[in-house]
C-alpha cells in the first residue's frame, strides 16, 4: 500500500505506524495470541461442546501465552498472564479438570500427578451427592485408579477422526457396576453454555420492550413458543416463503427490526466500562512495575503441551436398572479417598 498507493493514506500518524519497525511482527504476535481465543468463541457455543472442551481450549490459549518471547515481549506477556490468570479463576473448577481427564482423548496427558487425589475426591465427592453410597464409592475410586493406570479395559483406543464421542466411547466401557462409566456420561451430558436459552430471552425484546410493557406474562410466553416453534418448523410451516426472493425477505426483516428501541438495551454502562478498564489498567500496570516474570496459574495443575480440540457429539446420558448402593450413606469421602 505504501509502495503504490500512498496517496491512499492522508493521515501522518498511520503512515508512521506502517513504517515503523517490527510492526508486522507484532502485529502477528497478535494475531497469534488472538487467534485461539477466537476459536475458543467459535467452538464452546456449539451444541456438541463438553466440560472437557473448555479446559483445552484454556490450554491452548495459555501456550500461545507462554510461548510470548520473554526478551521482545516482555511487558505484553506479562499483561495476557495477569488477564489469563483472572480469568482462568473463573473456570478453576475440579469439576472441568475431571471432566478432561476423563476424556479418551487424552486420558489426563498433561495433568500431574499430584492432582490424582484432588480429582479423585471430586469424582467421589459427585458420587455421594447423588446419593450412592459408600461401597458404590469405593467401587469408583478403584475402577478411577485403574482407568489411570490405563488397564483394561480402560486402554481401548478412541478414534478422534471419527464421529465417535466421548460418551459413547464411555459406553463401551464394562467394569464391574459401571460406575466410572456411568459418572463420564454424565459429565460429558453437561452443556457448559447457555446459548440456546440466551437466543430465545433476546428474542422476547421483540416483544416486550420500551413501547409494549403491558403485555401479560401469559401473552409474552405464549408470543415466544409461537416463534420458537415457527422456527423449528420454517420450512413446512412457511413453505409458500420459497416463492420469494432471499433480497425480499431480508429487506422485510430488516424494515421491521429497523426501529428496535432495544437493541441497544444490553450495553453497559459507561460505568461498568469505567471500573472494567480501572481493574484491567491495574492488572497491567502491576504487571508492568515489576521485573519479576509472571507465571500462569494454569501450570500448577497441568503441563502445556501441544492441544488437538476433539468435536465430541451429544448422546443422551445411559440408565440403569440396577443397584450397586448396599452399604453406609454416611462417610467422610476424603478418608475413603486416602485408604
Amino acid at each position: 500500500i505504501l509502495e503504490n498507493n500512498r496517496g491512499e493514506i492522508n493521515n501522518v500518524t498511520v503512515v508512521q505506524i506502517l513504517m515503523a519497525r517490527g510492526f508486522y511482527d507484532d502485529l502477528q504476535v497478535l494475531s497469534n495470541t488472538l487467534l485461539p481465543i477466537k476459536n475458543a468463541i467459535l467452538s464452546l457455543e456449539s451444541k456438541k461442546t463438553t466440560l472437557a472442551d473448555c479446559m483445552v481450549h484454556l490450554f491452548h490459549i495459555a501456550a500461545i501465552v507462554k510461548n510470548t518471547s520473554t526478551v521482545d515481549y516482555k511487558a505484553f506477556r506479562q499483561a495476557c498472564i495477569n488477564i489469563f490468570n483472572k480469568r482462568y479463576r473463573e473456570f478453576n473448577d475440579l469439576q472441568y479438570l475431571l471432566a478432561f481427564f476423563l476424556h479418551p482423548a487424552w486420558k489426563g496427558g498433561g495433568v500431574k500427578d499430584e492432582m490424582f487425589l484432588q480429582l479423585s475426591t471430586t469424582a467421589a465427592t459427585l458420587w455421594k451427592s447423588w446419593g450412592h453410597k459408600q461401597k458404590s464409592c469405593k467401587d469408583l475410586l478403584e475402577q478411577l485408579r485403574a482407568y489411570k493406570l490405563k488397564k483394561a479395559p480402560y486402554n481401548t483406543e478412541f478414534s478422534s477422526t471419527s464421529s465417535e464421542s466421548p460418551i459413547d466411547w464411555w459406553l463401551t466401557i464394562f467394569d464391574g457396576n459401571n460406575q466410572l462409566q456411568r459418572l463420564a456420561t454424565k459429565l460429558f451430558s453437561i452443556s457448559p453454555h447457555s446459548a440456546s436459552c440466551e437466543r430465545q430471552f433476546s428474542s422476547l425484546g421483540w416483544f416486550f420492550g420500551n413501547r409494549r410493557q403491558r403485555l401479560n406474562l401469559e401473552t409474552v410466553e405464549s408470543l415466544e413458543k409461537v416463534h420458537r416453534y415457527i422456527l423449528s418448523n420454517a420450512e413446512k410451516e412457511l413453505s409458500y416463503t420459497k416463492t420469494y426472493e432471499e433480497d425480499y425477505i431480508r429487506n422485510l426483516v430488516s424494515m421491521a427490526t429497523v426501529n428496535n428501541d432495544d437493541e441497544y438495551d444490553d450495553l453497559p454502562d459507561d460505568s461498568d466500562l469505567t471500573d472494567l478498564n480501572d481493574e484491567e489498567g491495574s492488572d497491567t500496570n502491576s504487571s508492568q512495575n515489576t521485573n519479576a516474570i509472571a507465571q500462569l496459574d494454569i501450570e500448577e495443575t497441568v503441563d502445556l503441551l501441544p492441544w488437538v480440540v476433539i468435536d465430541p457429539t451429544f448422546v443422551p446420558q445411559c440408565t440403569r436398572s440396577f443397584s450397586d448402593d448396599d452399604g453406609e450413606s454416611d462417610f467422610d469421602v476424603a478418608d475413603l479417598v486416602k485408604k
